[in-house]
């Protein structure tokens, strides 16, 4: 699954300033896309893609320039501009010295902004691994996103395999589609009583994600109530574990200290993983011992398949490995479809319904879905199809990435980018936001236009909010899935009638939503729409 790009940056630089501070102290896209499915803007344009395609390899060119910028304030370097933005507060910073590739640090870390596809896409492609702070490494260890090289890829096959082929994909949409309607009766119900009564969606987006990761993904029973309902099943009290997830993650963005006598962001975070590593581990064992005295069994969730898979003994998926996947996969499996969802009814509501949603609602494909349960629910498994309600859910991608940024590591002896040399030790980070929001492939970036994709198809292919290569998120097509039928059960109710006093700003941490948390009410549709 998708991880915001931010917390690697964002955590490195603090875990190295603490180590240092600690030295100063007595005793102390659609997947992996070629460069032709750029859009055909100019055979030079392409070209010059195909060329800096083979520059992320070391670079011998020692003599070429660094980019072009400043490190920013002594001791922070962009650091404020960094946790108050995103990959958004560089944004300034690639307009004061009108280059795609700029120099920036990040408290102790040199680092090496770079956006445009012509230059992330080349990087992303290539065999460079990621740039993961120690801070990830320990609250992600043993997972896919911290092995490197064969093991990852052997991995990453078996789990897409088992968990996120189209055939196991489809199967989850009843359940989702379930899970969407309960949510919209419980906004109602907690918007009832005035029509000056607003709900907070993000709060019942994230209860709802959570509980799909944890039915899917582990087994869990199905108690999704509504949020702070103190729902209970199989012995998880969901608000409880997306405390501790919580918890879990707010460890990526902070300084690793621990006190003897006093909890910290980081000793919280240690805890919360232990625990919710004893819970998997619970729920993974008594699975194999159930299989192992009954025989086979039902295979249902993703568990039930790498279980089956651990007990194969190939080898690859020992049963810690199973567990520190399922782990991770939880908690990436809401964390990026709450930041979607959320970005998706601002976009669709604030300052009213726009104009896209009620095209969607006179389309021919929708009404024809509106005759039947059957066509309904083909309707809503269509993730492929390039029709409007697709072309929607990509102008959120473009618009409001999941993944803001990712970072990679210069080989030994660095590495050139167009025409400047990278350090070996630097950081690179790969600003996905400002490269969504280039005039020369998207003409009035900042406006919200689905219709951008029917008009020039090829933009389809080249989007990178679920960043891009062989680490794009695994759960992509789940995402999607999910957001679709999202989308569209929302529109068959009704419309969301938005605060107008909210704030309209994006939150940056824990992850890249509207500030506010978008709130909220249904409005129903009235029987002639």
């Amino acid at each position: 699954m998708v991880f915001a790009g931010f917390v690697e940056g964002f955590s490195d630089g603090l875990a190295r300033c603490c180590r240092h501070q600690q030295q100063l102290l007595p005793g102390a896209g659609h997947g992996c896309q070629d460069v032709n499915t750029l859009p055909q803007l100019s055979l030079r344009r392409r070209s010059r893609c195909r060329s800096q395609s083979r520059l992320w390899m070391a670079s011998p060119h020692s003599g070429l320039n660094l980019p072009p910028g400043d490190k920013g304030l002594p001791l922070l370097g962009d650091f404020l501009s960094f946790t108050r933005g995103g990959a958004a507060g560089f944004e300034g910073k690639f307009e004061k010295y009108k280059s795609d590739v700029v120099t920036s640090r990040i408290l102790t870390i040199d680092t090496v902004l770079v956006k445009g596809f012509d230059q992330i896409r080349p990087i992303l492609e290539s065999p460079m691994e990621p740039a993961w702070p120690g801070t990830v490494d320990e609250l992600l260890k043993g997972s896919m996103p911290t092995i490197k090289g064969e093991p990852h890829k052997a991995r990453r096959e078996i789990i897409s395999r088992i968990a996120f082929s189209r055939e196991r994909l489809l199967s989850y949409a009843p359940f989702l589609q379930a899970n969407v309607q309960q949510l919209i009766a419980n906004i109602e119900a907690r918007t009832a009583s005035s029509a000056q009564t607003y709900a907070r969606f993000r709060d019942e987006i994230e209860v709802m994600a959570f509980n799909a990761a944890a039915v899917l993904f582990l087994g869990a029973e199905d108690v999704y109530c509504g949020a702070g309902s103190g729902q209970k099943g199989d012995g998880l009290d969901i608000d409880e574990r997306l405390a501790q997830f919580q918890r879990f993650e707010g460890g990526l963005f902070t300084i690793p200290l621990k006190l003897p006598f006093l909890q910290t962001p980081w000793s919280e975070a240690l805890d919360a993983k232990a625990a919710l590593l004893a819970f998997t581990r619970r729920a993974v064992e008594k699975r194999i011992e159930a299989k192992q005295q009954s025989g086979p069994l039902p295979t249902i969730t993703i568990m039930d398949h790498l279980v089956d898979m651990h007990l194969e003994g190939d080898g690859v998926l020992t049963k810690d490995i199973v567990i520190s996947e399922l782990l991770t996969l939880v908690w990436a499996g809401h964390s990026t479809i709450l930041s979607f969802m959320q970005s998706m009814v601002y976009e669709l509501f604030m300052g009213g319904t726009h104009d896209v949603v009620r095209r969607i609602r006179a389309s021919a494909e929708y009404r024809a879905a509106l005759e039947s349960d059957e066509a309904w629910s083909h309707y809503l498994k269509l993730i492929i199809k390039p029709d409007l309600v697709n072309d929607t859910l990509l102008e959120i991608e473009r618009l409001r990435p999941p993944v803001q940024s990712v970072f990679r590591k210069p080989p030994p002896g660095g590495m050139q980018v167009g025409a400047y040399h990278i350090p070996e030790g630097w950081t690179v980070l790969l600003s996905i936001f400002s490269t969504h929001r280039d005039p020369v492939y998207f003409p009035e970036p900042l406006a919200f236009r689905p219709e951008r994709f029917a008009e020039s198809p090829e933009l389809r292919k080249i989007l990178l909010g679920f960043s891009g290569g062989a680490r794009v998120c695994i759960g992509k097509y789940y995402a999607e899935l999910f957001c679709r039928i999202f989308l569209l059960t929302f529109l068959r109710h009704g419309d969301v009638v938005m605060d107008p006093a909210q704030s309209r700003e994006f939150s940056v941490l824990p992850g890249y939503s509207p500030k506010d948390g978008v709130l909220g009410r249904f409005q129903k549709l009235a029987l002639s729409e």
